[in-house]
C-alpha cells in the first residue's frame, strides 16, 4: 500500500513538473510499474453522430505502437463493440481477447486491424463523453497471449481517477504558464487587457486547456461549440498564420512550447464610417435611397454600396434592424 501511495504521489508530482508534451510518456512509464502492458493509447474524443456512431479521436498519445493506429481506427470504430461499450459508460475496466472477439466474418476488418497493430489482449477504462465535453480514456494492449487479469483491472480502476486528475492539473499548469507569460508581455509593453481569455490547443486544434471565459466566448460565437477542439474557422485562421475575428470574439494565435496558444477577447462593436453613418441615419429615418442620394449629393450607387457595407459590418438584414442600431447609437 505504501508503494502504491508513493506511485500516486509521483504521478501528481509529474503533473506539476512535466511539460504537456512530456507528461503522457512519463505517466505511462509510472503505470508500467503496476500494470504490465506493451502498448497503450491515452486519448480524448467524442461520440460521432449517427449513422457513424463511432468514436472520433481529437487528440491522443500512442505508447509503443505505430502512430498509424490512429489513422486506421476511424475505419473500424463504428463496428467495434469495445467502442460502443465505452461510449455507453464503463463501471469498471473492460478486458477482452481481441482475436476471439473479432473472430467472426462480420468483424474481419476489426480482426485485420488488431493483427496489424499487434493487439492480442486489451483493457480499457475512462470517462465516456458528457454533454458538450470530451471523453477521455486509456486503453492498454498486450501482444502476447497473457490476458489482463482481475488484479490488473482493479489497479487500473484505482489509478484512473488519479491519472485523470493529473492530466487536468498538468494542462492547467501549462495554461497558468501561458497566462504568466502574457502578463509579463503586457507589463513590458504597458498594454494590459484583463478581458483576455486563454487556451492551449494541439497543432490539430484539440483543446488541451481553456479558461472559463474562453469557453464562454466561443459558445457566444458558435452556439454548438463543444469543449474538445477549436471551431474549424478559428483553426483555419491559425494555420494561415493570422488571427480570427468574428461577430463576438477576436482570437490571436501563437506557439507556446509546441502548443497552439489562443488569446481571445470580446470583439469590439462594429462601427460605421462617417459616410456610412450619414446614409444609415437618413435611410432609417424614412428616406428612400434616391432621396438619401439627393440629400447628400451622391449617386444612388454610392448609397446602395454604403448600405450594403453597413448591413455587413453590423450583421443586420433589414431596415428595421438598421434603424434599431441607429437609435441605440445616435
Amino acid at each position: 500500500m505504501k508503494a502504491f501511495a508513493r506511485a500516486l504521489a509521483d504521478l501528481h508530482h509529474l503533473a506539476s513538473a512535466a511539460s504537456v508534451q512530456a507528461f503522457p510518456s512519463e505517466a505511462m512509464r509510472l503505470l508500467q510499474n503496476w500494470i504490465t502492458f506493451d502498448g497503450a493509447v491515452l486519448g480524448m474524443g467524442r461520440a460521432e453522430e449517427a449513422p457513424q456512431a463511432g468514436l472520433e479521436i481529437a487528440e491522443a498519445y500512442v505508447h509503443n505502437r505505430a502512430s498509424s493506429i490512429l489513422d486506421d481506427y476511424p475505419e473500424v470504430s463504428a463496428a467495434d463493440p469495445i467502442t460502443h461499450a465505452f461510449l455507453d459508460g464503463l463501471a469498471a475496466p473492460l478486458r477482452c481477447d481481441c482475436r476471439s472477439l473479432y473472430a467472426s466474418r462480420a468483424r474481419e476488418g476489426l480482426a485485420a486491424f488488431s493483427r496489424r497493430h499487434d493487439l492480442h489482449h486489451l483493457m480499457i477504462f475512462g470517462d465516456a463523453p458528457p454533454a458538450r465535453a470530451p471523453a477521455r480514456w486509456l486503453v492498454m494492449y498486450r501482444g502476447t497471449g497473457l490476458p489482463f487479469g482481475a488484479g490488473d483491472a482493479q489497479r487500473l480502476y484505482a489509478l484512473w481517477l488519479h491519472l485523470d486528475i493529473a492530466i487536468g492539473a498538468n494542462r492547467r499548469r501549462a495554461l497558468e504558464s501561458l497566462a504568466s507569460d502574457r502578463a509579463a508581455e503586457s507589463a513590458a509593453t504597458v498594454v494590459a487587457d484583463m478581458r483576455r481569455a486563454l487556451a492551449l490547443a494541439t497543432p490539430h486544434g484539440a483543446i488541451l486547456a481553456a479558461d472559463p471565459l474562453f469557453v464562454a466566448l466561443l459558445r457566444k460565437e458558435w452556439a454548438d461549440f463543444q469543449e474538445i477542439s477549436l471551431p474549424q474557422p478559428a483553426l483555419d485562421s491559425a494555420m494561415q498564420g493570422r488571427g480570427y475575428r468574428g461577430k463576438c470574439i477576436d482570437i490571436q494565435f501563437s506557439w507556446h512550447f509546441g502548443s497552439l496558444a489562443c488569446s481571445a477577447r470580446p470583439a469590439a462593436p462594429a462601427r460605421l464610417s462617417p459616410a456610412e453613418n450619414r446614409v444609415a441615419m437618413l435611410f432609417s429615418a424614412g428616406m428612400s435611397q434616391k432621396e438619401v442620394a439627393r440629400a447628400l449629393g451622391v449617386s444612388e450607387h454610392t448609397v446602395r454600396a454604403q448600405l450594403k457595407s453597413s448591413y455587413s459590418k453590423l450583421g443586420v438584414h433589414d431596415k428595421a434592424e438598421l434603424t434599431r442600431y441607429v437609435v441605440l447609437n445616435s
